[in-house]
């Protein structure tokens, strides 16, 4: 076990309990290309680059990522939502927790934090938090989701993608003697293209930006 996994995490929490930001915070990803075997994957708070963790094609880190933010939808502010993705020679937990309490002299009748929630992101790999951000939930998914769909788009129109990042173990389309170009296409949108997210946005945003 990581203690300075424990004792970070303590810390932020921590931090979020002496005083709740009175801002928000934005968060986004970029993908990069694949190289043998390794995508590194950037984690941005509000514009600035916080940190980087990698992917690996031998476990999936995809579609596990794809399901933690469908529980985020799904269970709105009811509870909070983990996940662990397994990166080949290290890990990478995504913690997303509501706040449901909050001061009223402080937040008064607006925009209360039982709408928002605390995000950390542990890197196993150099046992640190590389982030923790104050969020909007609703821009939260909204923008992780973005990030992976605006990734996924990219890779489409990349026939060489295939030949980097082994996907046929999670591919149930996938057929050996398919055109490469047609394997590409296939391969990201259909099997991480939510409706339960994409519902959920539309939802939510009410015309938002």
């Amino acid at each position: 076990m990581k203690i300075n996994w424990l004792r970070q995490r303590a810390e932020i929490m921590a931090k979020y309990a002496t005083s709740l930001p009175t801002t928000l915070d934005r968060v986004k990803l970029t993908f990069d290309f694949p190289e043998h075997g390794w995508m590194p994957v950037h984690f941005f708070k509000n514009e600035q680059e916080m940190g980087f963790v990698e992917f690996s094609d031998v476990y999936d880190s995809f579609k596990p990522f794809r399901q933690w933010l469908e529980i985020l939808a799904e269970i709105g502010n009811s509870r909070a939502s983990v996940t662990c993705l397994d990166c080949e020679s290290s890990h990478t937990v995504l913690y997303y927790e509501p706040v449901w309490f909050y001061d009223r002299e402080i937040y008064g009748t607006g925009r209360c934090p039982a709408d928002c929630g605390i995000f950390s992101v542990y890197d196993e790999a150099d046992d640190r938090f590389i982030l923790d951000a104050y969020c909007d939930t609703s821009l939260f998914v909204r923008d992780l989701y973005h990030s992976l769909m605006d990734f996924v788009s990219a890779m489409q129109k990349r026939p060489d993608f295939t030949e980097h990042w082994r996907v046929s173990d999670w591919n149930d389309n996938w057929e050996e003697d398919d055109e490469e170009e047609t394997k590409s296409k296939e391969i990201f949108l259909g099997t991480l293209k939510s409706p339960i997210i994409e519902a959920y946005i539309k939802n939510t945003m009410n015309g938002r930006h």
